[in-house]
């Protein structure tokens, strides 16, 4: 099968003004690089990211590699360029489940959105990626299937600690774990006694490890019938995130091990985060853009396709989101893009599966609540590019900067726009974003040089 890399660069044939307010010159020059199809480029009246901020210039590549940068005096332009974003926190899965999603439909989606690399998760593809065998296959899937960037996670399962070493080798970024059921039987949950053995081996491996952090014993307590959001949502309360996130900490101080606390959604958890940090545990955490841009109120309309854990909560929680990313205690954000097919969500909200197509959505969801808030675009890049990139020791291009591989997107943040099942580029399109206002819009992507997403539409 060819590599989706390989895509074909569009002419400016159709586009609006003001798409065409920013130059794009294609040279007519194509070459191979490895197995990437890459093109030279020259882009004018842009904004580029550099150095922390946005400045006037113009972007020439060659042979997929940014060759220069230079300033743009006396213009004025409005696009935002930037480096392309890595989305560490997705579920492909593939193998096993490629009708819930796939490696095509996926990347599609995160290209769509701006997002240039991603990391997938050890399940929902069957069965779990915990051994150096299954990191293997589907690195090779990657390769065959994804237009963008592909690395993956290992498991911290019962049985197989001793296959972390192994699964290092073969090029895992890290292991994740679940302290609450998983919804598989196949992903076993991880106790005190798993999770102290398998963090004591991480952290000789100098591994990290990437934690859903819910306390099965606070849900134990305040499980219900659950046949509505807000039913679901009592029986996930704060409170079982605060402890297991509390409990986790606790490890990492005992081990050693470095941890990554997986979709934060509430302000107990985040006090938690911030404590450890201030005595030198070696913690990092993500929140997602589902709970950045809705409220459990909002989420209440939404039925199944709200369904996710931990779920959305209320505004004070979101409120403290948003400030622990500005202060540090959150460092990134990612999508826990977890699709299913209708059939799982059209049941009764007991039944229904738990999560959330929003891979293509982060940088919509940034601009638009990030300009409500009064938050700077160029305070908001690092948590989609530098933050992850450097958390788990990814190669990915986190800088517009000469001798860079040309992984770029291309904002527009002004324009207003309304998302449709047509805009979806997942397997399945209805989800929780389908008629959600957003300002601000992924326009362009490339990887090597190469556009493979234009106006929000990926190249075919």
């Amino acid at each position: 099968m060819d590599c989706l890399f390989c895509t074909t660069a569009g002419s400016s044939r159709g586009r609006t003004a003001n798409e065409r307010s920013v130059r794009t010159s294609y040279t007519g020059k194509k070459r191979r690089r490895g197995c990437l199809m890459t093109a030279d480029i020259q882009l004018t009246n842009v904004l580029v990211y550099r150095n922390g901020s946005f400045q006037p210039g113009t972007v020439t590549v060659e042979n997929g590699l940014i060759t220069s940068v230079t300033e743009a005096n006396g213009a004025s332009p409005k696009k935002l360029l930037v480096p392309g974003g890595i989305d560490i926190h997705v579920h492909f899965n593939e193998p096993g489940r490629t009708d819930w999603e796939g490696i095509a439909n996926g990347s599609k989606a995160l290209a769509a959105g701006g997002m240039t690399a991603f990391a997938d998760m050890p399940l929902n593809s069957s069965p779990p990626t915990a051994t150096a065998e299954r990191v293997l296959e589907k690195k090779r899937l990657f390769k065959e299937k994804s237009r963008i960037h592909g690395s993956c996670w290992g498991a911290l399962l019962p049985g197989h600690v001793d296959d972390l070493e192994a699964m290092k080798a073969a090029g895992i970024i890290g292991v994740k774990a679940f302290m609450s059921p998983s919804g598989l039987d196949e992903f076993a949950s991880a106790g005190e006694e798993l999770l102290l053995e398998g963090m004591t081996r991480m952290a000789e491996l100098d591994l990290i490890l990437a934690v859903h952090a819910e306390s099965p014993a606070v849900l134990q307590r305040y499980q219900n019938e659950c046949g509505s959001y807000r039913e679901f949502a009592a029986s996930r309360p704060p409170e079982a995130e605060r402890e297991a996130v509390s409990s986790l900490l606790s490890y990492a101080a005992k081990t050693g091990c470095a941890v990554h606390i997986c979709h934060v959604t509430c302000a107990e958890a985040l006090e938690e985060i911030r404590r450890a940090k201030r005595h030198g545990v070696h913690v990092t955490a993500e929140t997602c853009p589902h709970y950045l841009f809705f409220t459990g109120t909002e989420a209440e309309t939404k039925g199944t396709l709200a369904k996710c854990a931990p779920p959305i909560r209320g505004k004070r929680h979101q409120d403290a989101l948003w400030e622990a990313l500005l202060d540090g205690t959150l460092d990134l954000v990612s999508s826990d893009h977890s699709p299913a097919p209708p059939a799982m969500k059209d049941v009764p909200f007991r039944d229904a599966w738990g999560g959330i197509a929003g891979g293509q959505h982060t940088w919509h969801v940034l601009l638009t609540e990030g300009k409500r808030r009064g938050i700077a675009v160029e305070t908001m890049v690092p948590w989609v590019t530098r933050a992850p990139a450097e958390r788990f020791r990814l190669e990915n291009p986190v800088e517009i900067a000469p001798g860079n591989p040309a992984d770029m997107a291309l904002l527009d943040p002004d324009v207003e726009w309304t998302m449709t099942r047509e805009d979806a580029r997942h397997r399945h399109p209805e989800s929780i974003y389908t008629g959600a206002r957003f300002t601000g819009r992924v326009e362009k992507t490339w990887v090597h040089g190469e556009e493979i997403a234009g106006a929000g539409v990926p190249s075919v």
